[in-house]
């Protein structure tokens, strides 16, 4: 039942694709609606049989939206465990979701993966945007034509007082998750991560790393988000992150900067190790693989590698993820097994030769 993450993986991810992005430090930019129908208790208190009511009730509604046409949906528990761990590294579902193995959870993907629905994880909708960039403002547009198709059809939990009802109190009122995924070597290297961190927490902001809540921030990759969904309109709190990622990415180009020009031996020795690892490993985990990539991608930031571009080392960042390797492979692979074959990938791809393997 995972013929759709086999269509999945053979496509470019598209808020990774791009190259029209105004700042290559802004990866991607995520929004999700937290939802739940009138009539049924939250998610952790339903049993199979209305899992399955609202698994129905929803794939059913998304039919009224002309960007789910096509789309592609299942329940987790018909897919194998590397066919979640896909969709979990596509950032398309939570790694709560991932390892469930109750009936009626599900997802649904747009077919150009832009949009999602989680089904019946912490509520019965977790509607999704994700583009690459900063795009808040644009995907928040499109999430409102879809969550008000949506609620016409589902009947949303709502209370003029207070707004959107959730499983969490954290979700309750405008129930919306505001996220923007960044690059930021510099401020690692420049050992002004730690003071930048405190910082957005003092204003609200939380920062996780790239699978969100619960993860590292691997390959300089962090996640940052509103905190509060009560209070502030949508409209608010969309324009507050924006200003605050905008802010963020003005340090991270300063920092960039002042490597350059202070510590300009150390900052091309770094980038130059990267690419002759990356290049010439024949063994390599997660974590190298990602923190290698990541100096990579900053090489290519700076114009030093003229024959890579943006994108190319993007799709790297996921695609020697463990689920991927394993959905190319079309088996479950042994950990030494995975880091054979994501050397072997990342050699490949660097080479020009695609996803083509020996």
């Amino acid at each position: 039942m995972s013929s759709f993450v086999d269509e999945l993986i053979k496509k470019n991810i598209p808020w990774l694709s791009s190259e029209s992005q105004s700042s290559p430090i802004a990866i991607s930019s995520r929004i999700r609606f937290a939802r739940n129908v009138t009539g049924y208790n939250f998610p952790p208190k339903l049993n199979d049989e209305n899992r399955n009511a609202i698994y129905e009730i929803v794939t059913h509604a998304v039919e009224s939206c002309p960007i789910f046409k096509n789309a592609h949906h299942c329940q987790i528990n018909e897919l194998e465990e590397f066919a979640r761990e896909v969709l979990l590294e596509r950032h398309l579902i939570s790694a709560e979701h991932m390892v469930s193995s109750e009936a009626g959870r599900g997802i649904v993907v747009s077919e150009d993966e832009n949009f999602s629905i989680m089904v019946n994880e912490d509520d019965h909708v977790r509607l999704q945007g994700l583009r690459s960039g900063l795009q808040l403002r644009e995907i928040h547009a499109d999430l409102l034509q879809i969550d008000e198709a949506m609620d016409k059809k589902l009947h949303y939990a709502y209370r003029d007082d207070i707004g959107y009802l959730s499983s969490s109190p954290m979700n309750v009122g405008t129930g919306m998750r505001v996220s923007v995924m960044l690059h930021l070597p510099g401020l690692v290297y420049s050992k002004q991560i730690d003071q930048v961190i405190n910082a957005l927490s003092k204003m609200g902001i939380i920062v996780r790393g790239i699978f969100g809540e619960g993860s590292t921030a691997l390959g300089n990759l962090f996640q940052i988000s509103n905190n509060s969904t009560l209070g502030e309109s949508e409209a608010q709190i969309v324009d507050r992150l924006t200003k605050v990622v905008n802010q963020v990415i003005i340090h991270e180009e300063n920092a960039r900067q002042t490597l350059l020009t202070v510590n300009e031996t150390f900052t091309y020795d770094l980038i130059g190790r990267a690419y002759g690892v990356l290049k010439h490993a024949y063994l390599l985990d997660t974590r190298e693989a990602l923190s290698k990539l990541s100096a990579l991608r900053l090489g290519v930031d700076l114009g030093i590698f003229a024959f890579l571009t943006t994108a190319k080392v993007n799709e790297l960042f996921v695609a020697t993820q463990p689920g991927h390797l394993q959905m190319y492979a079309q088996k479950a692979l042994s950990p030494e097994d995975c880091e054979i074959f994501r050397a072997n990938l990342v050699r490949n791809k660097l080479s020009g030769m695609g996803l083509e393997l020996d």
